[in-house]
């Protein structure tokens, strides 16, 4: 069965950021998010000297900087794209010397969409990937059937994360804690990369919340 992962804000993200995030302090174990790592990458972060992960995060964050399409343009371009989906994962993507995109995992029913959009046209390209929520693990469906009930969407969420920390989102994702799900938005601020937790509302109305940054 697909594995939704246990990897903390990037969920589908590339390696680059996954390292940057360790080399940050901001990797937190335990918890759960609703994108799809592999494992060899995660392994591979083992044996990657902390001066290959400074290049790493910088050259991810220079190609971020260079994309002429904001992460939140992104969500709008998906979300235009598959009108009756929500989105639940989103990252910057540039491999060498590809064409940088944004992937974003979208739900829709008991299909699982993957989207790429390119961040310097804002086209959504046409190799869009679907897997049936039937074919995801227990755990994996557990966190579908609670971001049900969730009233905030991902934008909102990444709105509120860039607005608080000055930044710009590079990835946002889901995060499930103690059986509680938060959404996770990684934000480049200056030099730096940041995490920021936020709590979705209750069922009362509350705002949202920031948990840790």
């Amino acid at each position: 069965m697909t594995k939704l992962a246990s990897a903390v804000p990037m969920a589908q993200h590339q390696l680059s950021v996954l390292l940057a995030l360790i080399a940050f302090g901001l990797w937190i174990s335990p918890a759960r998010s609703t994108g799809l790592v592999d494992a060899q990458a995660e392994r591979s972060a083992t044996v990657i000297d902390k001066d290959e992960l400074q290049k790493q995060v910088e050259r991810e964050i220079r190609n971020f900087r260079s994309a002429r399409i904001s992460l939140r343009q992104a969500l709008s371009i998906a979300q235009s794209h598959l009108p009756k989906s929500r989105v639940v994962d989103i990252s910057f993507n540039q491999e060498d010397k590809s064409a940088p995109v944004y992937l974003i995992k979208s739900v829709q029913g008991d299909t699982l969409w993957e989207l790429p959009v390119d961040a310097n046209s804002g086209e959504a390209l046409e190799n869009a990937t679907r897997t049936s929520t039937k074919d995801l693990d227990r755990e994996s469906q557990a966190n579908l059937m609670a971001f049900r009930v969730i009233r905030q969407e991902m934008i909102e969420a990444v709105k509120i994360a860039e607005g608080g920390s000055s930044g710009k989102a590079i990835s946002a994702g889901l995060l499930n804690e103690g059986g509680r799900l938060s959404f996770s938005v990684v934000v480049v601020a200056g030099e730096d990369l940041k995490q920021v937790i936020l709590e979705p509302p209750l069922p009362s109305g509350r705002n949202s919340k920031y948990l840790r940054r």
